[in-house]
């Protein structure tokens, strides 16, 4: 006897999530590399926060009531303003598939039955992770912008303006607010407290004495540690990572072989990966070769600091699956949908870099 209606739709529901059948080749991933899911959803659980909107605190001052004193001096005091809050509204995402009980694949037995609704599940997730990598890197044009999409890197970590450029401005703080975001990014005006900008940079060679050297000054400027540890966000050693294109990885693999005359019998020696201070440069499938993003002609090489950087999902509302439901006038389909909220905040701007090459 076939299942019915009701019981394909309960299987679905509860059954599907716990039983594993037979394998088949996934060919439908774009891209070869996902940051987004690789960084929060593997050997850590996804980061949550509740609230009507992503909240933090930022010190921009400090007391300035330090001075010379001596015996039986007197004592002044200055009242000092010290934080902002910083502030990120939530974002939703939705994706579902569909699915016909009336079709053939539910008539063929339970494996081919567990197989189909399988790879219906799991494209539900590939599918929200392939549109979340792009997400994470770009940025929001608009603080009017409906409905909103997430942050991403690029949002947070502003790179030389047209007017910079031109104005031959120099490597430093010079990532303000985000273009159509006057209230800046996290609701705090960089014009207003000038250290929240993030570092960045113009380079034109792929070379030690241009980029490399370029991305070490950033590293050294952007590493700010407080004369006495105390529960900071971001406390500790930087957690840095370095992201870029796949033709400047490639070509700092070449600057790897060429510093190094014992290559061996091994004619691709050193093209595994290449290490900053240990840490691994990471290529970008997303800046490179998007289905839906058009390659970054500028080549842009991010320093990521993620102890002041991190994405957070919204507590109960964290890739939420709904059990199928009918669809309107198709009483044989069903719908089955997953709704998200989430958003990232950089809670330190100034401990983040990006350099690229001039349009």
């Amino acid at each position: 006897m076939g299942l019915t209606h009701a019981d394909i739709d309960d299987f679905v529901n509860t059954t599907l999530p716990l039983i594993t059948k037979n394998k088949w080749e996934d060919i439908s991933l774009p891209l070869q590399k996902y940051t987004f899911a690789s960084r929060w959803f593997r050997e850590r659980e996804k980061p949550e926060e509740g609230g009507q909107y992503l909240t933090w605190t930022i010190q921009f001052a400090d007391q300035t009531n330090a001075r010379p004193s001596k015996i039986f001096d007197t004592e002044t005091t200055n009242r000092v303003r010290m934080t902002v809050p910083g502030r990120v509204d939530w974002t939703k995402q939705v994706n579902n598939y569909s699915y016909d009980v009336d079709e053939d694949n539910f008539q063929m037995g339970e494996v081919r039955l567990i197989r189909y609704l399988d790879m219906l599940e799991k494209s539900l997730y590939t599918g929200f992770f392939v549109f979340m990598e792009n997400m994470l890197w770009t940025a929001p044009g608009s603080s009017t912008l409906d409905p909103m999409v997430p942050s991403g890197i690029p949002f947070w970590v502003q790179r030389m303006t047209a007017a910079q450029i031109a104005a031959a401005t120099a490597p430093g703080w010079n990532g303000a607010n985000p273009p159509g975001w006057a209230a800046g990014a996290g609701s705090v005006d960089s014009a207003t407290y000038t250290r929240w900008k993030n570092w960045n940079g113009l380079y034109a060679q792929i070379s030690r004495d241009d980029l490399v050297e370029k991305i070490i000054t950033a590293c050294d400027k952007c590493d700010f540690r407080a004369p006495r540890d105390f529960a900071q966000i971001g406390k500790g050693n930087p957690d840095w990572g370095y992201y870029t294109t796949y033709p400047v990885l490639a070509t700092m693999r070449r600057m790897l072989a060429t510093q190094n005359d014992s290559l061996g019998l091994d004619v691709a020696a050193y093209s595994t990966g290449v290490l900053l201070r240990s840490s691994p440069i990471e290529d970008v499938p997303a800046l490179t070769e998007s289905e839906s993003l058009a390659y970054d002609a500028t080549d842009p090489f991010y320093g990521i600091n993620w102890n002041h950087f991190g994405f957070f999902f919204k507590s109960g509302r964290n890739m939420l699956k709904e059990p199928p439901a009918v669809a309107p006038n198709q009483p044989s389909v069903r719908i089955r949908r997953m709704t998200n909220w989430c958003n990232s905040k950089c809670t330190n701007r100034r401990t983040q870099f990006v350099l690229h090459k001039a349009a």
